[in-house]
């Protein structure tokens, strides 16, 4: 557990260092540089936290959906005399 917290910390030290070098190298000022990876990493945070806990109403609307779609439509009448 303690290898993988301190692989997770050092992945976001590294991150981190080298979003705000890339900030600085394309002209960002230093106040800019440090709080691009800020906003890159939380908004990655922010995807992911999204993706993986979907809100109630999308899985209502989801589940409406495929209970529509498995539903087999009325036969067609015949306009045929046989």
């Amino acid at each position: 557990m303690r290898s993988g917290c301190a692989l997770l910390v050092g992945a976001a030290y590294a991150s981190c260092v080298h979003q705000w070098a890339l900030a600085l190298q394309g002209g960002a000022d230093a106040t800019s540089a440090a709080l691009w990876p800020l906003s890159v990493d939380g908004l990655l945070l922010l995807a992911t936290v999204g993706l993986l806990n979907p809100t109630c109403h999308v899985s209502r609307h989801l589940t409406e959906r495929a209970a529509m779609s498995s539903s087999s439509p009325p036969p067609l009448k015949s306009s045929r005399s046989e």
